[in-house]
């Protein structure tokens, strides 16, 4: 019977010492062949040809290709790759309408990689990035606000804020502290929550946590030249949980009014300052409360109903209603737990009267709150501040933080009742909050079935976002954490994500400044990446570039401004919120948001 016979052959090299060293080297052909009937024929060229690309992709057998053909099949392949990363980012670039910002994501890439750009140009640390692609600016605010309190929001970094680090701080050690202050907050919500006996006491493993961690919170806490003032608690060394905050704001109390400056925390419930006389206090830069000067000062009763409402922090009723409150990191308040006067300011310039505030009138006080007077407590619970009011105000407050340029002269509006509710036409969103089990109720939960990049959703299991049955895990929404915090299954699809699609240089190892992904951008006029969105139940949270990539340093490093989280814990933190109008809506157990130039809330 007929046959044919077919071969393949291909180039295989070795190098002898001497023509290794002249950087020749020498060319062997080698191949394979086989014979087929008649009948095979036929087919037998497929068969070769899928020897062939085997014999070419096959790693092992790739190792027998000449120094020539693996350089060619190396550059291909690279080829591919970056034309797969431009397919990519150019599939998820949307285009804007703003005609001051047309030119294209492949001129950005040529100025950036072909040398036409000055690494300089980014200039002054502060300058925002000019990023293209998001369609259009947040709107303004379209009428005045209506009725209602307004409290203005002073970031830790303000200019007049009494927690601003040494005026000498460069971006990059700013950004380091707010990234190390997150992760901090991170472990001290979450592990804080767990850690408390049925007296509402720091337990023997709260206080070997607090230890571990006491260095590293105090130097994020202080930042560069101030020190790192702790304090001693029983046995071990703890600053303040809510000097991790981010904000503080102007709280007066008593009849006559004496004013003070307090840490806003939405992830705690009781606001307390530090009275006369005290057996224990920190240094603060205010006279004490003394409710002696006070008309309208009354020390709460066992028979009060509010005083229940201090669950596993009640201490004693003897004869008065005490209170003990501990924060994630095992520092407490303790002292007579009582009511007076709050005087707040109004959307229309005057003043309200709020009688009867409970609040912690706190004489011994262990910690540090790096010269404030106390805390504000925004949480769920029933004593919190926003539960106080709107109880006159309907049960609802919102924010609106400007952005951390505007934040060094800027303050951002607290705002309680009609005021509360977004003065926009269209755009607002709702999210049902989530209930969790007692001893983690203070904090706003929500869903999150997902995110996306560029439109695309990323493969992240749904159970990565949700509460387990012992109340661990989910997603909180915070406005005393910086950046926002995923846990590691979550935060490594978000970075894969931005590294498939953007075009720019990653930055590896330096800046030192705490966030994992950072590009460098020196030179490039208009920074393109894809959207960012974050699916809440029912909402999505549609991210302006700027509020999840921050200028880092002034050689042009942008990092993406999300961490892994140090916990089971998710936290959605402020700099994903800026110039977004946040309503908590407690009466309806929802959150709302809607896209705010939150400097024009006024």
């Amino acid at each position: 019977m007929a046959g044919c016979c077919f071969c393949v052959f291909y180039h295989s090299s070795s190098s002898s010492s001497s023509s290794s060293s002249s950087g020749f080297s020498l060319s062997r052909r080698r191949g394979y062949c086989w014979c087929c009937c008649g009948g095979c024929c036929s087919w037998s060229p497929l068969v070769a040809l899928v020897l062939l690309i085997t014999l070419q992709s096959h790693p092992c057998l790739a190792k027998l290709l000449s120094p020539a053909q693996q350089h060619h099949q190396h550059q291909h392949q690279q080829q591919q790759q970056q034309q797969h990363r431009s397919e990519f980012a150019s599939k998820y670039y949307l285009t804007g309408s703003d005609s001051s910002t047309t030119t294209s994501a492949a001129e950005d890439r040529q100025q950036h990689h072909g040398g036409g750009g000055d690494r300089g140009a980014i200039g002054d640390s502060r300058r925002q990035l000019l990023f293209r692609g998001f369609g259009q600016q947040a709107p303004r605010a379209e009428r005045q606000l209506a009725d209602g309190i307004k409290v203005d929001l002073m970031h830790r970094d303000h200019v007049n804020s009494p927690l601003r680090s040494n005026s000498s701080s460069s971006l990059e050690q700013r950004i380091r502290q707010d990234a190390q202050r997150s992760a901090l907050r991170s472990r001290a919500l979450f592990y804080g929550s767990r850690m408390q006996d049925s007296e509402g006491r720091p337990t023997a493993q709260a206080q070997a946590r607090a230890q571990a961690q006491a260095q590293e919170q105090a130097e994020a806490m202080t930042g560069p030249g101030r020190g790192s003032s702790t304090v001693q608690l029983d046995n071990f060394e703890s600053p303040l949980l809510a000097t991790l905050s981010e904000y503080v704001m102007s709280l007066t109390m008593g009849t006559p009014p004496q004013r003070f400056v307090a840490v806003v925390d939405t992830g705690s419930d009781l606001t307390w300052l530090q009275c006369a006389p005290c057996s224990q206090c920190f240094q603060q830069p205010d006279a004490l409360f003394d409710p002696a000067r006070s008309g309208s000062y009354r020390a709460l009763s066992c028979a009060d109903a509010v005083c229940s409402d201090l669950d596993l922090n009640l201490e004693a009723c003897s004869p008065n209603c005490q209170y003990s409150y501990s924060y994630g990191d095992s520092s407490t308040t303790r002292g007579d737990f009582s009511s007076d006067t709050v005087t707040l300011a109004t959307t229309s310039g005057g003043t309200r009267e709020v009688a009867n505030f409970a609040f912690g009138c706190g004489h011994s006080n262990q910690g540090t709150f790096s010269a404030t007077d106390g805390l504000v407590g925004l949480g769920q619970g029933a004593i919190s501040f926003a539960s106080q009011l709107g109880a006159l105000y309907g049960d609802k407050f919102s924010y609106c933080l400007v952005s951390r340029e505007e934040a060094l002269s800027q303050t951002s509006p607290l705002l309680f009742g009609d005021a509360a509710v977004p003065m926009v036409a269209s755009g607002l969103q709702y999210t049902p909050m989530l209930s969790n089990r007692p001893g983690i109720s203070s904090f706003y939960y929500v869903g999150l079935d997902g995110l996306s990049v560029g439109g695309a959703m990323l493969n992240i299991p749904a159970s990565v976002f949700q509460k387990d049955a012992a109340g661990s895990g989910g997603v909180v929404f915070d406005s005393g954490t910086t950046f926002t915090q995923l846990v590691p299954t979550a935060f490594d699809a978000v970075i894969r994500a931005f590294q498939l699609a953007l075009p720019y240089k990653q930055v590896s190892g330096s800046p030192n400044v705490g966030l994992d992904l950072c590009f460098d951008i020196g030179g490039v006029q208009n920074v393109v990446v894809p959207e960012l969105t974050f699916h809440f139940t029912g909402a999505n949270f549609d991210l302006p570039a700027e509020n999840f990539f921050v200028l880092v340093d002034n050689a042009g490093t942008m990092c993406l401004a999300i961490a892994r989280s140090k916990s089971p814990l998710n936290i959605f933190g402020n700099t994903q919120q800026q110039n977004f109008q946040i309503l908590y809506d407690r009466s309806n157990a929802r959150i709302g948001f809607t896209p705010l130039l939150c400097d024009s809330l006024r």
